[in-house]
């Protein structure tokens, strides 16, 4: 199930921006090297929540996607652009026809996207996609 949600949110975010690179960490608190910031992003999965129903275990899970950008002269410029490769990835994500029902990933709700600085550099933003992925699979036996 976890590769399920790992591969999905790949696959959606690759549609976006195929030179964006999954870092390789499964947490948030290992840093991206400043050469790769700008092309690579962390996907973190986080507490899941399950509840038996029947034989079956309805889990929702919370994801955060975060994607880098390192801010050149036109600060603006580079905050909208980023702002807006959140809000293509968001909208792919979140798009019901993209989920395939036969599996297990059921819906994905959004919490938000969220602008942050980074505490170690000051020329760059970080972009926050908060996700609930709500998950369904009958419990063996």
């Amino acid at each position: 199930m976890i590769n399920e949600i790992r591969d999905y949110f790949k696959a959606q975010i690759r549609s976006v921006d195929s030179d964006l690179r999954f870092d390789g960490f499964i947490f948030n608190n290992e840093s991206i090297s400043t050469n790769n910031i700008d092309k690579a992003y962390k996907l973190v999965i986080g507490t899941t929540t399950p509840r038996l129903i029947d034989v079956a275990i309805e889990a929702v899970t919370n994801v955060d996607v975060l994607i880098y950008k390192i801010s050149g002269t036109n600060r603006e410029h580079d905050f909208n652009e980023i702002y807006c490769k959140a809000l293509a990835i968001y909208s792919k994500i979140v798009n019901q026809e993209n989920i395939n029902q036969d599996d297990f990933i059921k819906t994905i709700q959004s919490q938000g996207i969220s602008p942050e600085a980074i505490d170690s550099d000051d020329n760059s933003v970080r972009m926050r996609l908060s996700f609930l992925v709500t998950t369904f699979f009958i419990t063996e036996e």
